[in-house]
């Protein structure tokens, strides 16, 4: 196996049937109990109800976050636009004048510490710019919902046993589309955008996605998830949320972790991964081990820098037919096959990125600037 050294610009490291398909492949990652259970978080598992008889809207005990008592709060607080965890102790709040010391920022900071007993000193809360009333969002949530969804499929062909919402986070109304169901898919998601600015509605005021890690916000209150980094061992984690490339994770074991990924800007390219930990070997030997497996000629091989990263970038052409030519005949020629696999050495797992296009007009030039990009999600920390 030879391969002539390259240099491409270098990469700087900087789903209720949805949880039931989420919830285990990240328990079990995140946990590695192979229960298929995440554990909630121990500040968030505890009744936090406030005490304080100076407080308005104490109702029922453990109660302390539900919609009943921000609703509360906001007759309270003009321009409230609700608050949400993106942590065990992290508070974003939204207010009309967030950077004013008045006394409606003094009593919200003093209901959300009593609310969170459990934080002590640890709790940290980040008042932000209201652009939205917290009424106004769950009217809009409420008519959004019943717009777009009802018990069954409505004629925009979404089903409402594969959406979650609304929910309002981020001073938004949110609404998860289940990214393994048809209503999941890019186009019924503009569709779903398209109707709700047709009936008049502020489409900023919305936030309507299939990425459980598009927000911080999300991906806590989705998955209990507060680092959109998840470890997967040690040193290395695999990052949700990176601007460009769209992570989603297939399996996994306590050696290895099976994902998929599309780049946001380029919907035609995609990639399978493979990132193992099972055993210390080379680069070079990790590829030749690979290529035994393969039904793939490789060729064209590369040597490339990605970031802290070293890899072997090559060339991917069906391996000379075995197969009958009638039972190839069933083969359906307009799927397109992988064109090109990158290598990675981490320093902490190899990984194999798979790239196949989706359309005829995607270069290999494409396809190797993408793998490239798949590459930033791993982080190995020191």
């Amino acid at each position: 196996m030879s391969c002539k050294a390259k240099n491409p610009p270098s990469l700087q490291a900087g789903h209720c049937a949805l949880a039931a398909r989420l919830l285990p492949l990240l328990g079990a990652i995140l946990l590695g109990s192979g229960t298929g259970a995440l554990a909630q978080p121990q500040d968030m598992r505890r009744a936090e109800s406030p005490t304080s008889p100076q407080l308005p809207c104490q109702t029922e005990p453990g109660a302390a976050h539900s919609v009943e008592r921000q609703l509360c709060l906001s007759e309270h607080i003009p321009g409230f636009g609700g608050y949400h965890h993106e942590g065990p102790c992290e508070v974003a709040a939204y207010l009309a004048d967030p950077d004013e010391a008045s006394a409606e920022r003094e009593l919200l900071r003093r209901y959300v510490e009593a609310a969170s007993p459990d934080c002590g000193d640890d709790l940290t809360i980040e008042f932000r710019q209201s652009r939205y009333d917290l009424v106004d969002l769950h009217r809009w949530g409420d008519q959004a919902s019943a717009l777009l969804l009802s018990g069954e499929e409505q004629a925009t062909g979404i089903d409402a046993y594969d959406v979650l919402g609304p929910l309002v986070l981020d001073n938004r109304v949110n609404f998860f589309f289940d990214p393994e169901a048809l209503a999941g898919s890019d186009e019924a998601m503009a569709e779903a955008r398209a109707n709700l600015s047709d009936n008049g509605y502020d489409l900023d005021a919305f936030h309507i996605s299939n990425d459980p890690f598009s927000t911080r916000a999300l991906s806590w209150y989705l998955l209990g998830v507060a680092d959109p980094c998840l470890p997967v061992n040690p040193p290395l984690a695999i990052c949700m949320n990176d601007p460009q490339v769209q992570v989603s994770l297939v399996d996994g074991s306590p050696t290895g972790v099976l994902g998929t990924a599309t780049l946001r800007s380029s919907p035609d390219l995609s990639y399978v991964f493979i990132i193992s930990w099972e055993e210390q070997v080379s680069l070079r030997d990790y590829a030749r081990r690979q290529e035994e497996d393969m039904e793939y000629v490789l060729s064209n091989c590369a040597r490339v820098g990605i970031g802290q990263f070293s890899g072997l970038r090559f060339d991917l052409e069906p391996a000379p037919a075995t197969q009958a030519p009638a039972a190839r005949s069933f083969e359906n020629p307009a799927l397109q096959s992988p064109r090109m696999v990158l290598f990675v050495d981490t320093g902490a797992g190899m990984a194999t990125i798979v790239g196949t296009p989706r359309a005829s007009t995607v270069s290999q030039e494409d396809l190797y600037r993408g793998a490239e990009s798949v590459a930033r999600i791993f982080r190995v920390r020191q």
